[in-house]
């Protein structure tokens, strides 16, 4: 093998590692996440949840700005210097103090706005990880840009834990709501503490205004896409929560939260893992489109069959998980699947977008889809949780089209090549749809199974299935996958 085709197994495994490092921590990270919601969903109400909601609707979307994408562009950068380090460092800084203090004075007016009283003292409280995460911006942003995901999957993981056992413990001591605001402030505080301990870099106390315009060139473009994505995929809270109320936003915020959990845990780790690979290519088309291909078609043979099982047992785990007051959520869960689908799947585009040096392209893609958001969103408030439900996923459905048909024209392929690495998962996951609809309607007629019993022995028999038809009527797939799961585990070892 020559040089560059050493380089280029090397690269593969080290971004196959990096994937599999990100999946086993957001695969903790999400049972954690899952046993302390399912513990506060049984403590607290779905009020409560919807305040906390609304409140991370604008600490979510400052932390777009927070980090002026700054941090991709560290990423992106070639040849990051000291002074792009410590610009990026105190500039993140300022901003999360800047940002505490704007969203303290803030409160009075969103809390009337939303109708919701409990606004006023929540977001004060939850706005202090502005500062706390702008602390830890560049220190992560290192880790990731050396492909040290095994660090970050440590220093996450602790701060998961940090958040279940606080939030649940001041649940159980009848803290309320503020179990959940407290449990965020404290994961951000360990996550941040981690990353200092993590990698050994420390700021200096300089600022340099050449060296923040160089990064800001790039920075702006991904700041400016954060923010469309961000309001892309919260304006329906939002208009729920303005519109039906807190307890509507709890419950259509757990149904969205269950169906974008794939997204959340499994295609946003793909994507951290991807983007310094995509940007090691960036002079290389070809390659880039080859690898952007396998990266949906591994995404999807994964996301698929989860989201289409849910869809098919979603009443049975709702409501065995969560309690009988959630059944309300299960249509929603159910309708927005095609949206869980398009964004979990679609996500990677916009590393593509990013690693070739166009977060120009990618602005104006999410400013499109969210136009198509607002406008579907809007149509289906008169019809409740299920009618936005029914405008999301026909609004991400489109915006993945239009991201895909964009990402051909810029990088000289066929529609057709994606549409190709996607059949395998969508014959395989219809099949598996077909035999949990058959076994859900014997079991339920036949052998009396009913509820989680239902659902535990249906996630079997789909496992068991899932896997027999991908060995066998993907078998070319099949081996594609296991040998980069070994080479990624040799190189681990």
């Amino acid at each position: 093998m020559d040089n560059n085709g050493e380089l280029q197994a090397g690269l593969r495994v080290r971004t196959a590692l990096g994937v599999l490092w990100k999946n086993i921590s957001n695969s903790c990270q999400s049972l954690i996440d899952l046993v302390a919601t399912a513990v506060l969903a049984r403590l607290l109400v779905p009020e409560d949840f919807g305040v906390v909601t609304m409140s991370m609707i604008f600490v979510a979307l400052a932390f777009t700005i927070n980090e002026l994408g700054l941090g991709a562009a560290l990423i992106q950068r070639k040849d990051p210097t000291p002074g792009h380090l410590d610009s990026t460092f105190w500039s993140a800084a300022l901003m999360g103090a800047g940002l505490l203090v704007t969203f303290t004075l803030l409160a009075p007016m969103l809390a009337s706005f939303f109708r919701t009283p409990a606004l006023e003292a929540v977001l004060p409280v939850l706005s202090l990880n502005f500062m706390v995460g702008s602390l830890g911006l560049v220190h992560r942003t290192l880790l990731e840009r050396e492909m040290r995901f095994r660090h970050l999957a440590r220093c996450d993981v602790a701060a998961a834990v940090g958040f279940g056992i606080s939030s649940v413990g001041l649940a159980l001591a009848g803290a309320g709501v503020w179990s959940i605001v407290a449990g965020k402030v404290i994961q951000r505080a360990i996550a941040t503490g981690l990353y200092w301990v993590s990698y050994p870099w420390r700021p200096g106390f300089r600022f340099s205004w050449r060296h923040f315009r160089e990064l800001m060139g790039f920075g702006a473009n991904v700041m400016g896409d954060n923010m469309a994505a961000y309001l892309y995929t919260n304006v329906d809270y939002a208009l729920v929560g303005r519109f039906l109320g807190s307890t509507a936003l709890g419950l259509y915020g757990m149904a969205y939260r269950i169906i974008t959990l794939p997204l959340q845990k499994i295609s946003i780790a793909v994507m951290s893992a991807v983007y310094p690979a995509f940007s090691r290519v960036q002079d290389d088309p070809p390659r880039m489109v080859r690898g952007y291909l396998t990266t949906i078609k591994h995404l999807s043979i994964i996301i698929m069959p989860m989201l289409v099982g849910l869809m098919a047992l979603a009443p049975e785990l709702v409501t065995g998980i969560f309690g009988e007051h959630w059944r309300p959520a299960v249509r929603p869960l159910q309708i927005m699947v095609a949206a869980g689908l398009a964004k979990s799947i679609g996500a990677p585009v916009n590393s593509a977008f990013r690693a070739c040096g166009r977060p120009d392209v990618a602005l104006k893609v999410t400013l499109a889809a969210l136009v198509l958001t607002i406008g579907c969103v809007a149509a289906g408030i008169p019809f409740g949780t299920a009618g936005v439900a029914a405008g999301i996923s026909v609004s991400s459905v489109s915006a993945f089209m239009i991201a895909q048909l964009v990402l051909c024209r810029l990088l000289r392929f066929p529609m057709g090549h994606i549409i190709r690495s996607l059949l395998p998962s969508a014959w395989l996951s219809a099949a598996m749809l077909a035999i949990l609809l058959a076994y859900r309607y014997i079991g339920g007629l036949y052998l009396s199974v009913s509820g989680l019993s239902l659902a535990a022995s249906s996630i079997i028999l789909g496992l068991a299935f899932y896997y027999c038809a991908l060995r066998v009527g993907e078998s070319g797939l099949y081996s594609e996958l296991i040998g980069l799961l070994r080479s990624a585990l040799q190189d681990k070892a």
